[in-house]
């Protein structure tokens, strides 16, 4: 039962580079690796109309959950941002995340000169939503 993910130093950094750079809309994407330990960030387009929303671009999608496969890695999270939000799931979030076998991350960059970036994780098991330790690497 994975209730702790391995997030390196150089993926974190990857994962904020991404939210950053999205900003202000929600950045989306795919963390592989193996285990409970990511390895590799697949940054994907957001197909969103809604800045505040994420949809990640479906063929995008099958071909970086294609390369991880090739590459003997697996889908250890999925991910997107809260520009300007709180890192706490929303009922939508909530919803999009229930079936996925994997946990779920919330990357919440830095909003001003006093607010640090945040990373927060959850994930359904047995109906239940857990947080998911989020450590470095």
């Amino acid at each position: 039962m994975l209730l702790a993910l391995v997030v390196p130093d150089s993926i974190r950094s990857d994962l904020l580079t991404h939210a950053e750079r999205e900003s202000p809309r929600e950045a989306v994407g795919i963390l592989g690796g193996r285990g409970s330990t990511a390895m590799r960030v697949l940054p994907l387009p957001n197909r969103a109309v809604d800045q505040h929303a994420f949809f990640a671009d479906p063929h995008q999608q099958y071909l970086a959950e294609r390369s991880l496969e090739r590459e003997g890695l697996e889908v250890v999270a999925l991910y997107h941002s809260h520009p300007g939000g709180g890192a706490a799931p929303s009922m939508a979030d909530l919803e999009f995340s229930v079936g996925w076998p994997c946990a779920q991350l919330i990357v919440v960059p830095a909003g001003g000169p006093n607010a640090s970036a945040r990373i927060h994780a959850y994930r359904w098991l047995d109906g239940e939503l857990h947080e998911v330790s989020v450590l470095a690497g």
